[in-house]
């Protein structure tokens, strides 16, 4: 399941740079992108999408099974709870994985990387680029723990996984490293993403929406910041 914000809120720690209407575009282009990577992901049996504004359910409803709008703001974990609820009462789901919307480099291989290292271990939990952050949380079943999005998550999350005394693993895999919070992270994917013929149109909308932020900001990609290796799990 997908979770994302209101686009109107959304990416802002980029404000200072970044204006709204280009932090909006990109917060739209990030929900398609990841929605098609999850839906092309043969793995994946169906998808739930959780969103905080009609424009992300009209994204949502056009690639999702089941798409929820809820205003209200839950925060990641809360959208993650719902979406995994519905998932597991609605769809028949007894495993899930919760994805943030805003992962720039995901693609159905990836997702299927991540589907089969759950297939061994109750909990996979997939640290973002700096290994604070989770990325992706891949449970079986679905209540295997309770999700702890946010700043140290990561930690969090793996204090869960031996508490709740189940299998577990990391993934680090760089296509699900990057996620875009902070400048850097924009610049790392406007470099990631430059000269890449995408696929789909969500594919090309992305890397156009990640640019044209990346230029209000006036950014110059980092030097080696091209991401993209293959997966490695770390099993516990």
């Amino acid at each position: 399941m997908v979770t994302a914000k209101a686009f109107a809120s959304a990416k802002q720690r980029l404000s200072p740079v970044v204006p709204a209407a280009a932090r909006a575009r990109l917060a739209e282009a990030l929900l398609a992108n990841t929605l098609e990577a999850v839906a092309s992901c043969r793995e994946i049996d169906a998808t739930v999408a959780v969103v905080g504004c009609a424009s992300g359910a009209a994204v949502a409803r056009a690639r999702a099974d089941r798409t929820v709008e809820d205003a209200s703001n839950p925060g990641q974990s809360g959208a993650a709870e719902l979406g995994a609820s519905i998932a597991c009462d609605e769809l028949g789901a007894s495993h899930v994985v919760l994805l943030p919307a805003d992962i720039p480099l995901v693609t159905a291989d990836a997702l299927a990387t991540l589907v089969h290292a759950a297939r061994s271990r109750a909990i996979v939990i997939v640290p973002d680029r700096h290994g604070t952050g989770t990325n992706a949380l891949a449970l079986s079943p679905a209540d295997a723990i309770r999700p702890s999005f946010g700043d140290g998550s990561c930690e969090r999350h793996r204090a869960l996984a031996i508490a709740s005394g189940r299998s577990w693993a990391f993934l680090r895999d760089s296509r699900l490293a990057l996620d875009i919070d902070t400048v850097d992270d924009l610049a790392a994917a406007a470099s990631s993403l430059a000269g890449r013929s995408g696929r789909t149109a969500a594919e090309r909308e992305l890397a156009d929406a990640v640019a044209a932020a990346a230029a209000s900001a006036d950014l110059r990609p980092p030097a080696g910041a091209r991401l993209g290796s293959p997966a490695a799990t770390t099993a516990k």
